[in-house]
C-alpha cells in the first residue's frame, strides 16, 4: 500500500489563520450572561504585538524613573496580563488607555484572583509557556547583544587610544 502524500497548501494556510482568528466565550456566570471573549490559539501577529508593548511600558516606567518590574516574578506576571489583554476582549477596552491604567487593571486583576482564572481557566497552558518561552529567548537575545556591543564599545575605545598614543608620539 503506498502512502499518499498531501502537501501543504494554500487551504491549510487559510484554515490555520482561521483556527487563531477564532474567539469563543468563557463564562463567569453564565446565568448573569457574563463572559469574556478570547482567542484559545495565539497568533504570531498577536505575541508580537505583545512583546512591543511589553517593552514600550518598561521603556515608559524606566524614562520616568518609576518603579515598575523589579524581578523575574513581576515580570512574568505582568507579561501574563498581556497575554490575557491581546488574546481577549479586554483588548478592546485597554487599547489607548495610559501605563498607569494598564499597570492598575494587571494588579487588580491579580489581586481579585481573576488572574488565576485566566490562567488556569481561560487560557491553554501550552500557549501561555510558548509567550514565556519566546520571552526568554527574547531576553537572551538581547544580552547577548549587549554582551557584544559592549566588546564593540571596548574595542573602539581601545582603537582610539592607541590612535591618540600614535598622534601624540608623532608631533613630539
Amino acid at each position: 500500500m503506498t502512502k499518499q502524500h498531501n502537501p501543504v497548501g494554500l487551504s491549510y494556510i487559510h484554515q490555520q489563520t482561521e483556527k487563531v482568528n477564532q474567539k469563543e466565550k468563557f463564562y463567569f456566570d453564565k446565568e448573569q450572561d457574563e463572559f469574556i471573549l478570547y482567542y484559545p490559539t495565539f497568533s504570531q501577529n498577536k505575541k508580537d504585538e505583545l512583546f512591543v508593548e511589553l517593552v514600550e511600558t518598561i521603556n515608559y516606567y524606566e524614562q520616568n524613573n518609576a518603579p515598575f518590574i523589579s524581578n523575574d516574578f513581576e515580570l512574568i506576571r505582568y507579561t501574563e496580563f498581556l497575554i490575557f489583554k491581546h488574546f481577549s476582549s479586554l483588548k478592546d477596552e485597554l487599547d489607548g488607555k495610559s501605563y498607569e491604567i494598564h499597570k492598575e487593571t494587571a494588579d487588580k486583576i491579580y489581586t481579585t484572583g481573576l488572574h488565576k482564572i485566566f490562567k488556569e481557566l481561560v487560557f491553554n497552558d501550552d500557549e501561555i509557556n510558548k509567550v514565556i518561552e519566546q520571552l526568554y529567548s527574547i531576553s537572551e537575545l538581547a544580552e547577548k547583544m549587549l554582551v557584544e556591543l559592549d566588546k564593540q564599545q571596548e574595542k573602539l575605545k581601545s582603537e582610539s587610544q592607541t590612535e591618540n598614543l600614535k598622534e601624540q608620539s608623532s608631533i613630539q
